[in-house]
């Protein structure tokens, strides 16, 4: 099964990524948008996990969880991969949190032994909004993009746990199912 491990969003997170969405559709009508509802903040894609790793995953996320406490993340700004010029993925950033860097590192040190390599990239929190074609951007739509990360400001929400999810991939778009999930030390 395809698996990855994630934090789950708050209403209020949920709410301001429908909204960027909303003042985006007209001007990127090309792009492939995301469910806000369905939306998650990856901490570690795994792909394709037996049976049998799935209960070493979780025995070693519940690990994992019992050495950190709840912590707060917020939304920052609105950005793009690779660039804003030409963008494929359009996102919005989560606000520095050393702890959540911290955290995600830990997962990814515990997840390696059970056969998912750590990641060789830095990690970058952020919660996609869209993919689109790659075309260049004029810069009267990237000023127009820019401008709705002020829906950003003050969203704040607190992180109690992190899941393991399966994601199954269907024509109508991915659907995903909690597997496991591990409480933070509270």
């Amino acid at each position: 099964m395809r698996t990855f491990i994630a934090v789950e969003l708050s209403d209020s997170v949920r709410q301001a990524l429908a909204d960027i969405q909303k003042t985006q559709r007209g001007p990127l009508p090309g792009a492939r948008w995301t469910r806000p509802e369905g939306t998650h903040l990856t901490l570690k894609f795994l792909g394709e996990a037996t049976a049998h790793q799935v209960a070493a995953i979780s025995s070693a996320l519940d690990e994992v969880a019992a050495d950190f406490q709840p912590l707060e993340l917020s939304l920052s700004k609105v950005g793009a991969f690779p660039r804003l010029s030409n963008p494929n993925v359009i996102w919005v950033g989560i606000g520095e949190s050393a702890e959540l860097t911290i955290l995600q590192k830990a997962i990814d040190g515990e997840i390696a032994p059970l056969g998912f390599p750590t990641e060789k990239r830095p990690f970058r929190a952020h919660l996609t909004l869209a993919r689109l074609a790659g075309q260049p951007w004029s810069s009267e739509t990237r000023q127009r993009f820019l401008e709705c990360s002020s829906i950003c400001d003050g969203v704040r929400w607190k992180v109690e746990r992190i899941t393991l999810f399966r994601s199954d991939l269907k024509p109508s778009g991915a659907e995903y199912t909690i597997i496991h999930t591990s409480l933070l030390n509270t």
